[in-house]
């Protein structure tokens, strides 16, 4: 659970990114001279690593919620053990 909210926070952090630099981009905010190489490997990276930390929470949070359903049923306690007890009654 805790990688699961790690990752998310991670998620939502780069998606946030994400979405500065296109508005930032979009408006014009960004000048010239601020317009370096750095600026689209971030365009090109920070989707990926928002996409890439989404999906690992989204495992992490699935198999933490599949290992809570799992559960050992005592023996005589099953479904085939009851069944003679509700047909006597």
């Amino acid at each position: 659970m805790c990688v699961g909210a790690l990752s998310a926070c991670a998620s939502l952090f780069f998606c946030y990114y994400t979405l500065r630099l296109a508005f930032l981009g979009a408006t014009g905010k960004i000048d010239a001279a601020h317009r370096t190489i750095g600026l689209h490997i971030g365009a090109a990276v920070f989707p990926a690593a928002s996409f890439a930390f989404g999906w690992i929470s989204l495992a992490c949070f699935r198999s933490s919620m599949a290992a809570r359903t799992r559960t050992t049923i005592p023996s005589g306690w099953d479904s085939e053990s009851l069944s003679p007890l509700r047909r006597r009654r």
